[in-house]
């Protein structure tokens, strides 16, 4: 069971950051790859809300 959650954590992360990227990308540079280089640039209340979607899928992956 602990793989379905790692698994959906991942799932998420990879979701809410493909997600901001392609809703908002960086000014300087709208490709991917820049985007994650310069990932931590962000707002903190989107590195937090980005935190908190992948706490919550891991949650959903739990069976809950």
């Amino acid at each position: 069971m602990v793989l379905g959650d790692v698994f959906c954590a991942i799932a998420g992360l990879a979701i809410m950051i493909f997600s901001e990227w392609y809703t908002s990308p960086l000014v300087k540079d709208m490709s991917l790859r820049f985007f994650l280089r310069n990932l931590a640039e962000l707002q903190p209340v989107t590195l937090i809300f980005i935190a908190v979607g992948t706490a919550v899928a891991f949650w959903f992956g739990k069976g809950r």
